[in-house]
């Protein structure tokens, strides 16, 4: 998440790529949220200030004798409580405003970075080697796995319906061999290796970016408040959420 004075600092960028990711974010209507919500900050700590200067003098007329005077102090401790209640009240709610927009802000690309709207604006910046040429009729994958019997997708479609599959005999074994070939890269590179959850906490996925955009497309356990992480990023990046640590050398986790 973006530091609220950076965002003041570069209001244009972070409309700009708000804007340039479909985002409905109104960084004006963010800077306003902010700024009320610092003003009652500023008003409920003044407040509290007051009611303890005066609960101070209370107890002063309360020894001096003068309790008519530590009455009627008493008595504005309590028109000031009422007030004071009135004004946590408004800034819980410009909190909640304030936090809601944070969570629409994306992160700034570099002033670098070429615009597009999709993969056919995207600039090539170097090439390497050439494509191979065939004498013969190259297959994709979908040909290649339906002819050896690796997977079955008619079968994947009919069980969990469109974009699934069966893997199948050495098209199984084959999707083991990769994520162990993986494991063994990483594990050689130092990563500590998890089995994660699969069912996590809304924080964790707002925590990882998922939330609040992407709420439509997590599935959730009903009456649990429990959802499906669809990548391991949003267990692995919450494993330390909330802890302090010594990051004094890197944080491999895999």
């Amino acid at each position: 998440m973006l530091d609220i004075k950076w965002i003041r600092n570069n209001t244009e960028r972070v409309q700009k790529a708000a804007e340039g990711k479909k985002i409905p974010l109104s960084v004006k209507e963010l800077l306003a949220a902010d700024e009320r919500k610092r003003q009652l900050q500023q008003e409920a700590e003044a407040l509290r200030n007051r009611r303890n200067t005066q609960t101070q003098e209370i107890a002063a007329l309360a020894t001096s004798g003068d309790k008519a005077g530590a009455e009627r102090m008493k008595e504005e401790v309590r028109e000031l409580n009422r007030h004071l209640h009135g004004v946590d009240g408004d800034l819980a709610e410009a909190e909640k405003q304030f936090a809601e927009l944070m969570e629409l802000v994306p992160n700034v690309v570099s002033l670098d970075t070429p615009e597009g709207e999709s993969d056919a604006d995207n600039v090539e910046v170097r090439k390497y080697g050439e494509p191979p040429v065939f004498d013969f009729t190259a297959r994709d994958h979908v040909e290649l796995g339906e002819l050896h019997g690796l997977l079955d997708i008619p079968r994947g479609v009919k069980t969990a319906g469109s974009r699934n599959y069966y893997l199948k005999g050495a098209g199984a074994l084959l999707h083991r061999a990769v994520q162990q070939l993986a494991v063994d890269l990483l594990l050689a590179k130092s990563f500590t290796l998890l089995e994660v959850p699969v069912m996590v906490r809304p924080e964790a996925l707002a925590n990882t970016g998922f939330f609040p955009l992407g709420r439509d497309q997590v599935y959730e356990v009903a009456g649990e408040n429990k959802m499906l992480a669809g990548t391991s990023e949003v267990p692995l990046v919450s494993y330390y959420a909330g802890d302090i640590i010594d990051v004094g050398t890197p944080l491999r986790l895999a």
